[in-house]
């Protein structure tokens, strides 16, 4: 119990999810659509996925285009 009442940031491990949520695009749908970046797999999820997801959000602001809408599109929208 005092583990938990003395938490701090260090104490926590990072944990990527599986989906780009809004447009649920996964690190397949990204690698198959071009991607260049190491972010893993299903399997093997590495913390890379969370910037690079960040990354393309922060791009889609000012855009009236959002790369990972488009990915998931283009991956399952055939």
């Amino acid at each position: 119990m005092d583990f938990y009442l003395h938490v701090t940031n260090d104490d926590l491990k990072p944990q990527t999810g599986q989906y780009a949520r809004i447009s649920s695009t996964t690190r397949e749908d990204y690698k198959a659509s071009g991607g260049g970046e190491d972010v893993g797999s299903k399997d093997d999820r590495k913390e890379k996925w969370m910037d690079v997801v960040r990354e393309l959000y922060k791009k889609a602001w000012n855009s009236d285009r959002n790369e990972l809408i488009s990915m998931w599109a283009k991956n399952h929208l055939k």
